[in-house]
């Protein structure tokens, strides 16, 4: 059963092949990982989705605050791997593109 905010969302759009994760056109995610962290990476999608979304479409536990979720995000913004729009409880996020990758400047996420 879906939490409330995932009724209707997509499954997995990504899949993993050869030891890496297919993110979209010519933009690939070495191993390195964690569990939470590559999760959070196949949730994500091209839209800005919140914390609590992400959480539910990546499958972690309902009943788990969003602290880990919210972690594991800015940890792949960090990696340049998302980027989020936003600040506090409005915060949300979406995957970075090949396209965001080739302009966006070095350091990490873009923070709009």
């Amino acid at each position: 059963m879906r939490c409330a905010p995932c009724q209707g969302a997509p499954t997995s759009m990504y899949s993993i092949s050869l030891g890496l994760i297919e993110a979209g056109p010519s933009l690939s995610v070495p191993k390195g990982l964690s569990a939470i962290e590559r999760d959070v990476l196949d949730a994500l999608s091209d839209e800005y989705v919140s914390t609590t979304v992400i959480k539910c479409r990546a499958r972690l536990p309902i009943n788990q605050r969003n602290g880990p979720t919210l972690q594991a995000c800015i940890d792949l913004r960090s990696r340049g791997l998302a980027e989020s729009i936003g600040s506090g409880l409005s915060l949300r996020w979406r995957r970075r593109t090949a396209d965001d990758a080739s302009i966006a400047p070095e350091g990490g996420g873009i923070d709009r």
